[in-house]
């Protein structure tokens, strides 16, 4: 378990990362969607981008 990692909502994370990725937003538009600050959206997207993993508990599991 990673300590000081909030949890996050892996779908909106995703749409907001696609988004930026083809060039329909800005990095701070897509960070806005994703629910949280633009240096953690650049973290994120760029340990998605080198193919480092995520840590364990940043998405939470999705409820039934």
């Amino acid at each position: 378990m990673a300590k000081g990692v909030k949890t996050r909502n892996a779908k909106l994370f995703k749409e907001a990362l696609t988004e930026y990725a083809y060039g329909r937003c800005s990095q701070s538009k897509a960070a806005k969607m994703a629910g949280m600050s633009r240096p953690t959206f650049r973290k994120y997207a760029n340990m998605h981008f080198l193919g480092i993993p995520f840590p364990d508990t940043l998405f939470k599991a999705k409820e039934k």
